[in-house]
């Protein structure tokens, strides 16, 4: 009978809800057995694309033989088991786990790895009611901030979409894979958020909506209203929310690195405000306090135009060596620094034509 990988949710006595490739048959009623668990020695390991591998290297990290080697000193997993504190626990092998099994799930949509649940440890079989459905496409959640005058409060509600489909919380009980983000299973579905935290969906499994006294309303559009915006969808009413179109602008400068060699650095500007190339915000929000009135004006980053910036650096001969930073290829291994300057002079002459595309400041070699 063939053999092949898949992916179990199964409950560990100690860490929890914990992600686990096994090897598995079909027998000859359509159950999956279970023969042991999957690792990169396993015979069918090779046969899996790349995504499936990291899988399964990413749960080998955080196997019990490799947590009793990061967080400790003991000789066996028995005395691991029998001597590690809750706290430890809480505190550094829990956070290493769900780092891990985030990264799992985030990687399962370009995977081949069926994944099902396995209700029983006790069980060695997985049946076609264990299969969980994986979505397409990762989950958004879209904040909802409703101003009641007459009530004097706001109401804060919540939608999950996963696949174009709502999804409800409300008296669920999820089986929760990693807090931050947050990565969680609802009816036998995947919920894996990109830069959503778990604390942020909690009390919509016990309340369908939050009301938030009006007095607080400016601290509130201040501290969550703003980090609601900067990674998701926000629906705002009785808010003065607006969505701006800035003028964007690639600065690129030479400038001295730490080892005084010459380096270029890009800026990314979006209406003369400086964004870090590798921003995780989805969106920059701007805070306007005017006549006593709190609001917000915000943008979406460009990412295809961003990474076309920095491909158009790459293909013009330069390696990147940091998030904004770029180098000459030749001067990764030339020592002499007025050979160095001389290689990125003859870039600059030679891509003449490419940095009309760019503000270009070069006052350090004039």
């Amino acid at each position: 009978m063939t053999e092949k990988i898949v992916l179990t949710l199964t409950k560990h006595l100690l860490w929890g809800n914990v992600l686990q490739p096994v090897l598995v048959q079909e027998n000859e009623y359509g159950t999956l057995e279970i023969l042991e668990f999957a690792d990169s020695k396993s015979s069918v390991f090779s046969q899996l694309n790349e995504a499936s591998q990291q899988i399964v290297l990413l749960s080998g990290e955080m196997s019990d033989a490799n947590l009793m080697v990061r967080f400790s000193k003991e000789k066996s997993v028995a005395s691991f088991h029998n001597k590690v504190k809750p706290e430890t626990i809480a505190s550094t092998i829990r956070p290493f786990v769900e780092d891990c099994q985030h990264k799992m799930a985030m990687l399962l949509a370009s995977a081949q790895l069926p994944f099902y649940i396995r209700r029983e440890i006790t069980c060695r079989n997985l049946y076609k009611s264990d299969l969980i459905a994986l979505p397409a496409k990762t989950p958004e959640v879209i904040y909802q901030f409703r101003k009641d005058e007459e009530k004097a409060c706001i109401h804060y509600s919540i939608q999950v979409q996963s696949d174009d489909m709502s999804v409800d919380l409300y008296r669920k009980k999820p089986l929760i894979l990693s807090s931050s983000p947050a990565t969680l299973l609802i009816n036998d579905r995947l919920l894996a958020f990109e830069n959503i935290d778990l604390k942020k969906l909690m009390p919509f499994l016990t309340k369908e909506e939050i009301e938030v006294p009006i007095s607080y309303e400016k601290a509130y559009i201040r501290t969550f209203i703003s980090s609601c915006l900067e990674n998701g969808k926000v629906i705002a009413e009785g808010f003065d929310i607006q969505e701006i179109k800035p003028q964007k602008k690639a600065v690129l400068a030479i400038n001295i690195d730490t080892d005084n060699k010459p380096i270029l650095s890009l800026a990314i500007q979006y209406d003369g405000m400086e964004i870090e190339p590798d921003s995780p915000s989805r969106n920059v929000v701007t805070l306007v306090e005017r006549d006593e009135k709190t609001s917000l004006k915000w943008f979406s980053h460009d990412k295809n135009w961003e990474e076309s910036v920095v491909g158009l650096l790459l293909e013009s001969g330069l390696e990147q060596v940091g998030p904004n930073l770029f180098t000459h290829q030749k001067n990764l291994s030339e020592r002499l620094l007025v050979k160095q300057v001389k290689n990125m002079e003859e870039w600059i002459s030679r891509n003449s034509d490419l940095l009309k595309k760019f503000e270009f400041n070069q006052e350090l070699l004039d």
